[in-house]
């Protein structure tokens, strides 16, 4: 029996499992128009789901007068779910007449993709919103993936360790020396014990972090405080 099929049992849904909630459309346009600032912006989203991020980044290269080439070059990401790929790539496709194949925009494990793909790529710019995964939901290999790269940054993992760790950890590690990163991260970073090292990390890393907090739920679907 598959993972997943063990937690629909016990009243987890796949949504949950996979931490599927993707961001409201007004985010996303603010994270991303802060984050890419150029035409030949070069920008990553780690994890892109349905392509709420992937489209905004392309809409905003467009509005700073960016060529579809340049876009396609600029333009990279992964997903590991093959329907919410799929339906992303058809909504990038879309704005570019269907004419644009963008090779950069990869399904599978963005760890996988970060060890094999990523050794001698930076960006400019990083943004998403990560899958929110408890450690024993967290499937083998991809787990054991990101934690070898926590592990190599100096970060002791452990069972309390949630999937938005290594992604924010692994993105910071993938960005140019001005590079910029806007991320929905759950507002537990701030507090739980098993991010003290990656808060300090983080202190360390940036010149700069803001932290902006919300009145309302951004995700009625989960009780889930966002920063």
């Amino acid at each position: 029996m598959k993972i997943d099929e063990i937690n629909m049992i016990n009243g987890i849904s796949k949504q949950k499992l996979r931490g599927g909630y993707y961001t409201p459309e007004e985010i996303v346009n603010f994270l991303t128009d802060w984050a890419v600032t150029g035409k030949n912006t070069k920008v990553l989203e780690p994890c892109f789901g349905d392509g709420n991020f992937l489209v905004s980044i392309c809409k905003k290269l467009i509005d700073l007068k960016a060529k579809s080439s340049e876009i396609r070059k600029n333009l990279y990401g992964t997903e590991l779910n093959k329907k919410e790929y799929d339906k992303a790539i058809k909504r990038v496709s879309a704005l570019f007449n269907n004419e644009v194949e963008f090779s950069e925009l990869k399904r599978g494990d963005f760890f996988l993709n970060y060890v094999q793909n990523f050794k001698d790529i930076r960006f400019d710019a990083i943004v998403g919103n990560p899958p929110f995964i408890r450690y024993q939901n967290f499937e083998e290999p991809y787990r054991d993936r990101a934690l070898k790269i926590m592990k190599s940054a100096g970060l002791h993992p452990n069972r309390l360790t949630n999937t938005w760790v290594p992604f924010l950890l692994s993105s910071a590690l993938l960005l140019k020396e001005k590079g910029r990163i806007g991320m929905v991260m759950p507002a537990e970073i701030m507090q739980v014990n098993y991010a003290a090292e990656l808060r300090l990390f983080l202190s360390e890393f940036f010149n700069a972090i803001t932290l902006i907090t919300f009145e309302k739920m951004l995700f009625p679907g989960i009780q889930q405080e966002v920063v």
